[in-house]
């Protein structure tokens, strides 16, 4: 059959009644087909059976249930079959009503007239079954109803009648427990307006699926339409069947322009290609493709994963559903964190290189540390052991280091560290290497040392270098340096052994003359290894009366007289012989003997000099800061003079410029019960800069003694002795120079106005014995005064 055939519902075209029999006899038209049939005599029923047949049956008429194809069976337009027995017409009937009743289905018959309707077949109306009729009227079917499907029905049952149409409409019955059932009316008039035939067909379990259908879509509906993520369908040549509002601002078109078939603009080709390639692999494997795709929307391009999967329709892919994810946040969140991570890898390795920096280098001065000096100077070793050049260490200790800390602060210390350090940095090549060990030790190595000549060259330079003054908060200090430095011509086995040597050096440097250097001899070795001896040996020494006490005289610079002693004490060992204070003043300071070792040379000293004939000489006596760190001096000091008969006024306590710079609210207060009790007090080594005009005039005060580094530098370079000498005169203080050797030291100090002068010009420090010889011997001019000295 054609669709058109289609367009022509099934209708009767002819019945009538046997006048005689009252058989009826019909015919059917509609679909393409043409059927006609005989119903025994009383009703018109089966014709609205086929009427409803016909109306709501499907495309196929052949289809129908046997019982109504036996009811209604196709004839050819010219001929018909013969007339079935009435029996079997009846059979048929039956058959026929069962079926509708049992598909819900009732056939009615309206009659407008009376208001008589009569329902068969559903078995809604009555108890009888489905071949009873079922008698009622419209009036009381109406009131059973709502108001609004009342006016329904009433409305569809007056258009039948007056269009003579068939009229198709739904409406809710009565209510039935807890429901109203809802009806489908298929109906048309007949016999000139007196009746209305139709069908009513219970279709509750439909509409309820169908509203459930119609809610499940509105659900997804809004889902679709209200999500963040792009959703469409497209069938197999690429045409969209559904496009979400996310998916159409996407693709810059309203929905109902795409599913129409609108072109999408302003999207690269290559784009496209992807798209479409994506689409063909899901319609080829059935399988579904994720990926991610930048996408131009609003003036940036957005990043979006897409997941693209099949439809089935009747185990065929029909088309591709795709939904697009907006990705543009994680993926922005992901960049982020690469260039976070990026960057914190970039701050780790420069980190690390700090570390590493630190870690081999001097915080402070940013120079190498020990641990890097040590790795460089064991290559230096491994080169020379393998055949190859020689090398060089040269050890500084830079001299009164401590005095400038103490003096100006700590801070002032680093800053000077730091001005050395950068010296040193200039000076040094690249192949060579300056490091700071600690303090103000540092130390030089020199690679490629092809002779000692070449070292010691470096060396004097170095010295020459940091006669320089520094500018130091405010202060120009003049700095010296120590240095010791090892052979180039030496095999050493490490790096451990060739500092060692080197640092040995340095002390022996600093022991003999600042500001020098002086080349590792093996016999510094043995005599180091002594001095540990010694470490053991002091306290017996005091115990064993192995020390002595040695006398320099001080003279006037101008008239040559005798004006004391400075009392000097020295080791008698009885292995070692005599040992110099400078290799054990430091192990007595170290190990706690200094206050023991001071009080014990003062004892002796006023005790050696009161047996000097006459009036008592004025004596020097150097004494440790240790004292001052608790009281208890000046009884300890009146009761030698006591026991000795020394007068106090005779007494010169010679302290470091360090002591007055301490915060220590014992020093001031010591200080004046040593002027109560008569005694003078000296600043010994003057000279370095470093005390302040505030501390000079708070203290009580005698005496300023000129350090002999300065001394000795006094004919080229006199202006800092004559500043000591102004200052101290401005402040009444006599002034002492120490260290003179040279008959053109003597005359620069005269001439600058020093008052008085000691050092090995005059004489060496003696023992007791001595003293009385050159006193004995002693030109006029050197001829003590009996009055104290100022």
């Amino acid at each position: 059959m054609s669709e058109a055939d289609f367009a022509q519902p099934p209708h009767f075209t002819h019945f009538e009644t046997d006048p005689h029999s009252g058989e009826v006899r019909f015919e059917v038209s509609g679909y393409g087909q043409v059927m006609e049939g005989r119903a025994p005599a009383g009703t018109t029923r089966l014709a609205l059976l086929l009427q409803f047949m016909g109306r709501h049956a499907p495309h196929d008429l052949c289809e129908l249930p046997p019982s109504v194809l036996t009811a209604a069976q196709p004839i050819a337009p010219a001929t018909a079959p013969a007339p079935a027995p009435l029996a079997e017409h009846e059979r048929r009937y039956h058959d026929l009503v069962r079926t509708f009743a049992h598909a819900q289905i009732a056939a009615c018959t309206y009659d407008v007239q009376t208001g008589r309707l009569e329902l068969i077949g559903g078995g809604y109306f009555g108890e009888a079954g489905p071949e009873v009729p079922y008698v009622t009227s419209m009036a009381e079917v109406l009131a059973a109803l709502d108001d609004s499907d009342r006016r329904r029905v009433q409305r569809a049952t007056e258009e039948a009648l007056r269009s003579g149409e068939v009229v198709s409409y739904h409406f809710r019955g009565a209510l039935r427990g807890d429901t109203r059932p809802w009806y489908e009316v298929t109906c048309v008039a007949e016999s000139g307006g007196r009746r209305v035939l139709g069908t009513l067909h219970n279709v509750t379990a439909r509409h309820t699926a169908e509203l459930a259908l119609a809610q499940s879509e509105a659900k997804l509906r809004a889902v679709v339409d209200h999500t963040q993520d792009a959703i469409t369908i497209k069938d197999r040549r690429g045409r969209f069947l559904l496009v979400n509002p996310r998916a159409a601002h996407a693709l810059g078109r309203p929905a109902e322009q795409l599913l129409i078939g609108a072109e999408v603009e302003g999207i690269e080709e290559n784009t496209w290609e992807q798209l479409r390639a994506v689409d063909e692999a899901v319609l080829r494997s059935g399988q579904p493709q994720t990926y991610e795709l930048d996408w131009p929307m609003d003036g940036e391009v957005l990043s979006a994963s897409v997941t693209e999967f099949p439809y089935w329709v009747g185990g065929q892919v029909q088309g591709t559903v795709c939904i697009s994810h907006d990705i543009t946040p994680q993926k922005k969140l992901e960049r982020e964190l690469r260039e976070s991570a990026a960057l914190l890898e970039k701050r780790v390795e420069e980190r690390t290189r700090e570390l590493e920096h630190f870690t081999l280098h001097d915080d402070l001065t940013g120079l190498p540390n020990r641990k890097l000096l040590m790795e460089r100077l064991e290559r230096a070793v491994q080169v020379q052991q393998s055949g190859g050049p020689g090398f060089a260490v040269l050890f500084l200790d830079f001299d009164r280091f401590k005095l400038i800390n103490d003096s100006l602060g700590h801070a002032a210390g680093d800053e000077l560290l730091i001005q050395i350090a950068q010296r040193l940095s200039r000076m040094v090549a690249a192949s060579d290497m300056a490091a700071r060990l600690a303090g103000d030790e540092f130390v030089v190595l020199i690679n490629e040392v092809t002779d000692q000549q070449q070292a010691e060259r470096y060396a004097a330079k170095l010295n020459e270098q940091f006669t320089r003054p520094f500018s130091l908060s405010g202060h120009i200090l003049q700095v010296t340096v120590s240095i010791g430095l090892t052979s180039c011509n030496t095999p050493y086995a490490s790096a451990h052994d060739a500092l060692r040597d080197a640092d040995i050096a340095m002390y022996r440097s600093k022991a003999q003359s600042r500001g020098s250097y002086l080349v590792f001899a093996p016999e510094m070795r043995e005599r180091q290894v002594r001095l540990l001896d010694l470490h053991s040996e002091l306290g017996q020494a005091l115990r064993r009366g192995e020390l002595r006490v040695h006398y320099q005289p001080v003279v006037s610079a101008h008239t040559g007289e005798l004006r004391g002693v400075e009392a000097l004490v020295r080791w008698q060992h009885p292995q070692h012989g005599l040992i110099p204070p400078a290799d054990f003043i430091a192990l007595a300071e170290e190990h706690g003997l200094i206050r023991e070792l001071d009080l014990w040379v003062m004892r002796r000293a006023c005790s050696e000099l009161m047996q000097l004939p006459g009036e008592p000489l004025s004596l020097g006596l150097n004494l440790s800061a240790r004292h001052f760190e608790q009281p208890g001096l000046t009884g300890h000091l009146r009761k030698i003079l006591s026991d000795t008969g020394y007068p106090a006024h005779k007494l010169i306590l010679e302290l470091t410029e360090r002591l007055l710079l301490t915060d220590d609210p014992l020093v001031p207060l010591m200080l004046k019960e040593l002027q109560d009790a008569g005694i003078q007090v000296a600043i010994d080594d003057f000279g370095t800069g470093y005390s302040s005009l505030r501390y000079i005039q708070q203290f009580p005060l005698d005496l300023i003694k000129i350090d002999r580094y300065f001394t000795a530098a006094v004919v080229e370079r006199p202006e800092i002795v004559r500043s000591i000498v102004e200052l101290s005169h401005s402040l009444t203080l006599k002034v002492v120079a120490e260290g003179v050797e040279t008959p053109a030291q003597l005359a620069a100090l005269q001439a600058l106005g020093c008052d008085y002068l000691q050092g090995y010009l005059f004489a060496r420090p003696l023992p007791l014995p001595e003293l009385r010889q050159w006193l004995e011997k002693a030109p006029p001019c050197a001829q003590r005064r009996t009055e104290p000295q100022p």
